[in-house]
Formats: structure tokens, sequence, C-alpha cells
């Protein structure tokens, strides 16, 4: 007996010196993030056959063994996946979710390039047209077949619409639109912020280079051959931005055909600004209590 009384003090003794606990109830808690995090992240595109970034937001609690709802945030032309810092859209999420405002979530800013999120050429490859650069690809496939099985195989998400939101702002809007709507059966909210539902002639070559892709490309006539009933829609844009008109048309456009949308504006151009401004409205529409 004493020899086997001694042998647990050992093992007790060893284990306590290896760090390891013999209780493991809160093991998973142990794990959970005591502060927000940034994560770069690489994603080998084999469809764009390149490396393609992005920067995930992970919330406080990340860890505990719950799943959270993921929000993709897709920015502009012109800009990159830092965009989701740029607008501060982290640190408001931060600061409303320890306010108890809104429920964590992953956010996800992929790298999407000058692409307007299309399925433009099976090749990657890209063209300076007015000085401006815009890139080609498979751009579409890229991000619902690699960059969405990547984050929810890599992190602990809700994978299924229910917990998939997509948003974005001025070419990033509309890439949130055209996917969205187009693919009701992964996203479950659509935020357009400033978003490009009217395209002018700076981008129309690129986006609509013939009738018959215009007709599969046009937002307006999208949402006329899709049931958006099953869709939570949140547009906006500021006062002073000349896409205001076709917003709200197209926002009457959602509603006619039975999406749960909503319209905002309020002060502000097209701009960063604007939409740094808003960042507490858009993550109430994803994430609201």
């Amino acid at each position: 007996m004493k020899k086997k009384n001694l042998l647990a003090l050992i093992l007790c003794f060893a284990l306590g010196l290896s760090g390891v606990s013999l209780n493991v109830t809160h093991a998973g808690n142990n794990n959970a993030l005591k502060k927000a995090k940034l994560e770069r992240v690489s994603i080998k595109s084999g469809l764009l056959k390149k490396k393609m970034k992005a920067l995930v937001y992970l919330p406080k609690g990340y860890g505990d063994g719950r799943q959270f709802p993921v929000l993709y945030f897709i920015h502009g032309f012109g800009k990159n996946e830092n965009y989701l810092t740029a607008v501060g859209l982290d640190r408001k999420a931060t600061a409303l979710i320890e306010a108890d405002r809104i429920n964590p979530l992953i956010i996800v800013a992929p790298q999407m390039d000058n692409s307007w999120g299309l399925n433009s050429a099976t090749d990657y490859t890209y063209k300076v047209h007015n000085s401006e650069m815009f890139h080609y690809g498979m751009y579409e496939d890229y991000f619902l077949k690699e960059v969405v099985p990547y984050i929810d195989s890599k992190y602990n998400t809700i994978n299924d619409r229910n917990g998939r939101y997509i948003g974005g702002s001025s070419m990033g809007g509309y890439i949130a639109l055209y996917y969205g709507l187009r693919h009701s059966e992964l996203f479950s909210k659509i935020g357009g912020h400033m978003p490009s539902v009217k395209i002018g002639s700076r981008f129309s070559w690129f986006v609509y280079p013939s009738e018959e892709l215009r007709r599969e490309r046009d937002l307006t006539v999208i949402a006329d051959s899709k049931d958006l009933s099953n869709l939570s829609v949140y547009l906006d844009c500021g006062e002073g931005d000349s896409l205001a008109p076709s917003v709200n048309n197209f926002y009457l456009k959602l509603l006619i055909n039975k999406a749960k949308a909503s319209f905002d504006s309020s002060e502000g151009t097209h701009s960063s600004a604007y939409i740094k401004a808003n960042t507490e409205k858009y993550l109430f529409f994803y994430a609201g209590k």
C-alpha cells in the first residue's frame, strides 16, 4: 500500500511539473482568446494560380469551443484586404462585442484585386486601361470554391447560410450583392455599402463586355430572376454620393421582389470616410442582438 501511495504521489508531482492538468472540463476555455485578434492568412489558389491574402478578425472568446458566424467583407476598387482595418471595422466590432451590443463574429476580408469578383477569364491575367489595373480570372469561383471552404476548414465557423454573411463597399458592394443574390443557399445576409449597382463608363467596358454578359451580371436583372424571400439585405450610401438614386431604386426593386430589405442614407460622399462613419450600423445589421 505504501508503495502504491508513493507511486501516486510521484505521478501527481510529475504531472504538476509538466503542466498537465487532471481536470479537463475547462480545457477549451483555456484556449479562448483573451482579446480580439487579427490573423493574416495566405490562400494558395489553384484557380488563379497564385497566392491570395486574407485578413481575418477573431473576436474575444474565440477558441472556447463555440462556432461563430462569419462576415465576408469585400474591399472596393484600388483597395485590398487591409480595408478591414483602414475603416476600423475590427475596432468597432471589438467595442460593440465588449459592450454586449452585438454577438461575437468572425470577419474575413479577402484579397479580390480589381476583379469585380467576376469569372472573366479562364487564366489569370491583368490589363492596364486608362492608367488603371484590371484583373482577369476565375474570381467568383475562387471566392466560392476556395476562400469560403478554406475559412470553414481552418476556423470554428457556423458552416451554413444562417451563419454566413457577405458585405462590401463600392466595387465590394457590387460583389457582395452579385454573390449573395445568385447564391442565397450560401448567404443569409447581404450588405451593399455605397454599392456600385449602376456601372458607369469607367468600368462598364470591363463588367459588361457584351450584351449577354450585361444581362447575366446586371444586379437588377438578377433581382428579377431570383427568389429573394429568404434574404435580408441592407443598402446604404451617402447623401452626397452620385450613386444614391440608383441605390434607392435598387432598394425598391428588392422590396418588389419580396426581399427583407432596408435602405439608409446619411451625410457623406462616396468615400472611405463615409464607410468608417457607419461601421456601427453595419455590425448591428449583421450581428445585432
